[in-house]
């Protein structure tokens, strides 16, 4: 039986067809039933999401992304950054090679090298019924929170709250608070504005999220320090999001 859906498991990439002809079964409209996901389901996702384009949206990042992004960063060695673009575009994900500023599309990531210990240590797992970040319920540990604050977090790791909308507000009572604003106004040409001066030249970390629609937004123009780190992996941990979590010890590593 000749088969095209090759993210499922059953399928047979060499020849098309299924490796479960025996067992399978079909709706009343001849579609396949049996489908079960395979290893490269994972990676189509994250090559169909960046197919012309550089950026993975909020809404796009599902558990199954996320496993697929797993596997591709993995495989080839790549990094994952979370940007905002603004109130029109708002925010999305992109991967990135070593300190390239540019995001890449699936076109640029085929062409580069493979880790081939990585995938089959990878396919090993798979085949063993091992997937990242996923756990059966008796081993899950349930989030402490099911939501965090916005805000600014400082170099030494103080956070300080700020309702959404409210991130200019806070900056300026940040730099009142901290005795700034003489160092403000000697920067004023190069930051107009309370919240470009505390991420600009104080090296402040903004979690936001100027859509609205949810999900959270890092946001820094300084290297993130160690005390900001932690406490972003805290940050998100407690909400039980292990993957942004562990973006931060990855960066840390690199």
């Amino acid at each position: 039986m000749i088969c095209k859906n090759r993210g499922c498991k059953h399928h047979d990439t060499g020849t098309n067809k299924c490796k479960n002809v025996r067992k399978v079964k079909l709706g009343t409209s001849g579609q396949c039933e049996s489908f079960e996901k395979g290893l490269l389901y994972y990676f189509d996702l994250v090559y169909d999401a960046l197919n012309g384009t550089n950026m993975i949206l909020p809404n796009s990042l599902t558990m199954d992304m996320r496993i697929g992004l797993y596997y591709v960063m993995k495989t080839f060695h790549l990094g994952f950054s979370e940007c905002d673009a603004g109130p029109v575009l708002g925010r999305f994900f992109m991967l990135k090679q070593g300190e390239d500023k540019k995001g890449l599309k699936t076109d640029d990531i085929i062409k580069l090298p493979l880790d081939h210990d990585a995938f089959v240590k990878i396919v090993t797992d798979f085949n063993n019924g091992i997937l990242p970040g996923v756990e059966t319920e008796d081993e899950q540990d349930p989030p402490k929170k099911k939501s965090q604050p916005f805000g600014w977090l400082s170099p030494t790791g103080e956070f300080t709250e700020g309702d959404f909308a409210e991130h200019e507000q806070v900056a300026f009572e940040i730099i009142q608070k901290k005795g700034l604003q003489e160092d403000w106004d000697n920067n004023h040409r190069e930051c107009d504005s309370a919240r470009d001066f505390l991420s600009g030249a104080k090296g402040y970390v903004l979690i936001h999220n100027p859509t609205g629609l949810g999900g959270y937004i890092v946001s820094h123009e300084k290297p993130l320090t160690k005390r900001q780190r932690d406490f972003l992996y805290g940050y998100f941990i407690d909400m039980g999001d292990s993957f942004m979590a562990n973006k931060y010890v990855a960066e840390e590593e690199d």
